[in-house]
């Protein structure tokens, strides 16, 4: 895990702020196949982690305006509280495909690693 936290540095602080495609795909070639599973863990959990922080935000804002009573507060921001939450179950259900769309490559993705070996 080391020498893969190296080559990135290196890679980083070429002449170039951001390396070109082909440096990444090469990279990418030099990776053995469960570093690469590795990689592509870290990129789904972090999206997944994404997800439940944008769904947890969600559900907490709900409580916050009513144990404030930011509504009554301020009838000005009454329409966009409104809208928010009319839209909010559209968000939260985009959210949850989201997430069941990438735990589902994840699994399988693991299920083709462990398949071949």
């Amino acid at each position: 895990m080391g020498k893969i936290i190296v080559r990135v540095i290196n890679l980083i602080q070429g002449t170039k702020f951001l390396p070109s495609i082909n440096e990444y795909y090469a990279f990418l070639d030099s990776l053995t196949i469960l570093e690469e599973s590795c990689v592509f863990h870290i990129i789904i959990f972090m999206t997944l982690t994404f997800c439940v922080i944008n769904i947890m935000g969600a559900l907490f804002a709900n409580e916050l305006i009513k144990f404030f009573k930011l509504e009554s507060r301020f009838p000005s921001l009454a329409i966009f509280f409104y809208l928010r939450l009319k839209f909010q179950r559209y968000y939260l259900i985009y959210s949850v495909s989201t997430m069941l769309f990438f735990s589902i490559v994840g699994l399988f993705m693991n299920l083709l690693i462990l398949a071949t070996g």
